[in-house]
This record gives structure tokens, C-alpha cells and sequence, in this order.
């Protein structure tokens, strides 16, 4: 039980504002030391992560460079398998069927080994990001179904949204109004001919029972248990499930009662609804930006325009901070980076999702190369090998967020976009270029910017601009305003001292 723990004394509440988060499924990630089980497991079954394996690989971790880790929801799941109407079955391995708010989920371990997983991460100057659910709960059946959620055990506590004058709790259970799709509508479409907000609101995910924010027991103590977690764990901050589907009054309150920097999930394309959810929350996923990636880097005909565009709008849009805005390429309900990349793209995917504005977010198992089609597959089974090009590769592009000091918080600038590259600054003091040609990283490169666009500016005396990730003194043609890529792979330009004139 929670309350049985004495709270940790980290203090916390730092603001994830320029940090760097990697993103773990806590049953997929790491077995505990004592396994001997290395073996890949991947499904719709418990695989065996726990909190002890994933604090065993912290180094791993801190190895790349990361400055969080966020980890799946921790509390007791389901028991067993389920089934839904549609005839999916599965398990709660991936920590967003709760069932017991109170209680951690033994699959993963004890709260003592969670509390010593918080401790280990503050030691190395590191925080936690933990992911939480207060839209639903597991799957809901019948009424027996809810006598088993705690502390949420009475019908009363769920929506039973366009529920006909005498149907009875089971029967609403049996063919529950839906919260998405809205009636062919995409999330945050509201011009789109039958959206409809409160079917978003009050509608069940499937069969996951969907509870009553407005109902002052359920919404009290959410709030409690909100403020619980962070204390007893010394959690830096939170990531918000389905946050599109709660109540922003609501979303106030748990961001108040938090007290820490809660990333949302609001799952929309479109800029100015997504931008909406800052006036309740500190921070958001940024879906808006992860959509247009893919298509940018990784389609059959990519044009990295839109990208350029999506993020020239975010910055005039009404965010309260770009900051917070959490930057991705792909997660545990998208398709892997690399299965949908090609191998040459994915760097320049990662670079822009590292080096520009807001939070970065990896995935474990990107700087695996991970393409399964299942994006939830183990990662033990590659012994957390350090030696593979996107490891190395990320480790560098968080070796520049450090060398750049004013890098994480300073402005993006897009200098220049057209199908085949973008070229960027952050501040004054890092200029990246990239492209989507597909192409051998050996093959040389130019990035020709046309006026008025320009590139970096002559260096001060005694310093030069190298390209960071190389080490190599990156090599201009002033004249035709145009960078010389001695190959295909991402471009860093940072100022350095000139070592001839040491």
C-alpha cells in the first residue's frame, strides 16, 4: 500500500523545461538482475519488466545522454486476460487498465523497489516521469466488473452516456456510447459534420469504463491519489493519459493539485485545439509535430515543407510555452521510426526531434534500430548493446544539448524549407541541417540556402564552426550561400575554439 512508505525526501517539482526524457514500457524494458530469462518476448501477455531490471540499466540510459525517464503506469491492473465485444483480448502489461489505484502492480515489483527506482534516478541528477490515467479505468463488463475497481467500485462512478429510462448498468456496459471515433470525426476536428464533444467526453474507450470527473468522490480523490504519487515517489512529473477526454476543469485542478509539470495527451493534428490544452496543463505531447514527421522524413515522396510548417505554427500559435511541448517520432501506439524510415532518414528524423524546440522524447528501443510490428517487442533480448549507430548517435546529439548551453530553451528559427531539406537554428549558437533524400551517408551534400536566408554567420576570432557530430570544421561556400556536407548524415554547426590557433 502507498501509505505504508515513508515519503522520500528528494525534493521535486523541477521543470522539465530543457530536459530530454526516454520513454520505457516498464514489462518490456528490463527483467530483473536474477533472470536468466533473455529470451524476446513480445504480445498481448505479462513479459516480466520490472522496476529492479529497469534500475539495473540506468547507466544504459544515462549513456545516451537522457535527463528523465518516463515509465508506464505503475498501479495494480486487471488480473488475467479480458475480451471486449469486438473479440480483442489481452492483458494490462502495458499499465493503462487500472484496477487497483492504491496499490502497485506486482508484476512490476514492490513500492519499496518503485521508491528505490525514484532515489536511484535523483542520485544520478536525473528525474522520473510517471504516466498516469484518470479518464478510465479497466475493462468494464458488468456491475460485478466495477465492485472490483478500487476505490471506484460503484456505478455511480462512470458515465452512462445516452443510457435509455430504465436500462440497467450491465446492459450499457454490453454496447457503451464510444468516445472515439466521433462519428467519423478526427480528435480536435470540430468543424467536421457530427463531432461531438460530449460523446469525447462522457464516451467509453471500447469497454473501459469511463469515470465521472464531475462526481465529487471520483474527482476528490483522483486529486488525493495525484498528490499521493508524487510525494510517496518524489515523481518530477507526470504524463497524462487520454487528457483530451477529461474535463479541462478538471485538468486544472489535477495540474493544481499536482504541483508539477504534467505532459498531456491529446491526440490531434490540429494546432490551435492542441494548443487549447495549455490554459489547463503545463505541458502536452506534441502530436501536432509527431504527425507530420513521418510523412517529412519517411514517406515514398516526403517533403519536409509541411514539417516546417507545422512548426512555424506552433510558434505563433496561442501555447503558453513552447517549452513544454513534447517533441516525438513515434511511441508505444505508432509504428516504429525505423520500421517506417528508411535507414539513412531516421537519423535526420531523431535530430529534429532532439534538437528542436521543446522536450525530446525517445522510445526505448530506437537507439536499437527496433522495427518490429509490434512496437511494444522486449528489449533484453539485445543485452543493451551501446555499440549501435542511433545509441552513438544519440548520445552526440546530447552531447551537443550540453555543449550549447543556451540550446534546450533558446528560439528555433527555420532559415530554410524546401522538399529535400530543412535547415534550422537554435539561437545563436547551433545550426542544423537536414534532408530526406534516402541516400548512402557517404554521399556528400550541399545545402544551398537562397537569399534571404543565410548561413551562419563568420566565426569571432580563434573560433570555428564544426559540424558536432562528426567533429569535423564545417566547410562553406559564402559565395553561392551554401554548406558543404562532406556526407548525407545530419549537420550540427556549433562554435568551437580553432584548434591551429591554440
Amino acid at each position: 500500500m502507498l501509505l505504508a512508505l515513508t515519503l522520500c525526501s528528494t525534493v521535486v517539482g523541477a521543470s522539465l523545461r530543457g530536459k530530454s526524457i526516454y520513454f520505457v514500457m516498464l514489462d518490456r524494458f528490463a527483467r530483473s538482475p536474477s533472470s536468466p530469462d533473455a529470451s524476446a518476448c513480445s504480445g498481448k501477455l505479462w513479459c516480466g519488466g520490472t522496476f529492479r531490471g529497469l534500475q539495473s540499466q540506468l547507466d544504459y540510459i544515462a549513456g545516451m545522454g537522457f535527463d528523465c525517464v518516463w515509465i508506464t503506469p505503475v498501479v495494480k491492473q486487471i488480473s488475467g486476460t479480458s475480451c471486449n465485444h469486438q473479440g480483442y483480448c489481452g492483458t494490462g502489461f502495458h499499465g493503462y487498465w487500472a484496477e487497483d489505484w492504491w496499490s502497485i502492480d506486482p508484476h512490476l515489483g514492490t513500492p519499496a523497489d518503485l521508491l528505490s527506482l525514484s532515489r536511484a534516478l535523483h542520485a544520478r541528477q536525473m528525474c522520473l516521469v510517471l504516466d498516469v490515467v484518470v479518464n478510465h479505468v479497466r475493462p468494464i463488463h458488468s456491475s460485478s466488473d466495477v465492485v472490483a475497481v478500487s476505490p471506484f467500485n460503484s456505478t455511480l462512478h462512470y458515465h452512462t452516456l445516452q443510457a435509455t429510462p430504465g436500462e440497467s448498468f450491465d446492459a450499457y456496459a454490453a454496447d457503451p456510447v464510444p468516445a472515439d471515433p466521433t462519428h467519423g470525426c478526427a480528435l480536435g476536428e470540430e468543424s467536421c459534420a457530427g463531432y461531438d464533444s460530449t460523446a469525447v467526453l462522457d464516451g467509453w474507450f471500447a469497454d473501459l469504463g469511463d469515470l465521472r470527473q464531475e462526481d465529487p468522490y471520483v474527482a476528490a480523490t483522483l486529486l488525493q491519489w495525484a498528490r499521493q504519487m508524487v510525494a510517496t515517489y518524489a515523481v518530477d512529473a507526470l504524463r497524462l493519459d487520454t487528457a483530451a477526454y477529461v474535463p479541462a476543469a478538471f485538468l486544472s485542478s489535477l495540474q493544481s493539485a499536482a504541483a508539477v509539470d504534467i505532459l498531456g495527451e491529446v491526440t490531434t493534428a490540429n494546432v490551435s485545439f492542441h494548443a487549447a490544452y495549455q490554459r489547463s496543463l503545463r505541458g502536452l505531447l506534441n502530436f501536432p509535430l509527431a504527425t507530420a514527421i513521418p510523412p517529412a522524413f519517411c514517406s515514398s515522396s516526403p517533403d519536409l515543407r509541411a514539417l516546417a510548417a507545422v512548426a512555424t505554427q506552433q510558434a505563433a500559435a496561442a501555447y503558453a510555452s513552447l517549452d513544454l511541448l513534447a517533441n516525438f517520432a513515434d511511441n508505444h501506439d505508432l509504428p516504429r521510426l525505423s520500421r517506417t524510415c528508411a535507414a539513412a532518414a531516421v537519423p535526420h528524423a531523431l535530430a529534429f526531434v532532439m534538437l528542436h524546440r521543446g522536450v525530446p522524447v525517445v522510445y526505448y528501443g530506437t537507439e536499437q534500430g527496433f522495427a518490429q510490428q509490434d512496437a511494444r517487442t522486449s528489449l533484453w533480448q539485445t543485452r543493451f548493446r551501446t555499440d549501435t549507430r542511433l545509441y552513438a548517435l544519440l548520445a552526440a546529439l546530447s552531447a551537443v544539448r550540453r555543449e550549447v548551453r543556451a540550446l534546450p530553451l533558446a528560439r528555433a528559427a527555420f532559415l530554410h524549407a524546401d522538399r529535400s531539406s530543412l535547415v534550422f537554428s537554435r539561437g545563436e549558437g547551433a545550426f542544423v541541417f537536414l534532408n530526406n533524400h534516402h541516400r548512402e551517408e557517404h554521399t556528400p551534400r550541399r545545402y544551398c540556402l537562397p537569399p534571404p536566408a543565410r548561413l551562419p554567420p563568420l566565426p569571432p576570432e580563434g573560433r570555428v564552426w564544426v559540424e558536432a557530430l562528426s567533429g569535423r570544421e564545417a566547410v562553406f561556400d559564402r559565395e553561392a550561400n551554401c554548406l558543404l556536407a562532406p556526407t548525407s548524415a545530419p549537420q550540427v554547426l556549433v562554435l568551437r575554439e580553432n584548434a591551429s590557433h591554440a
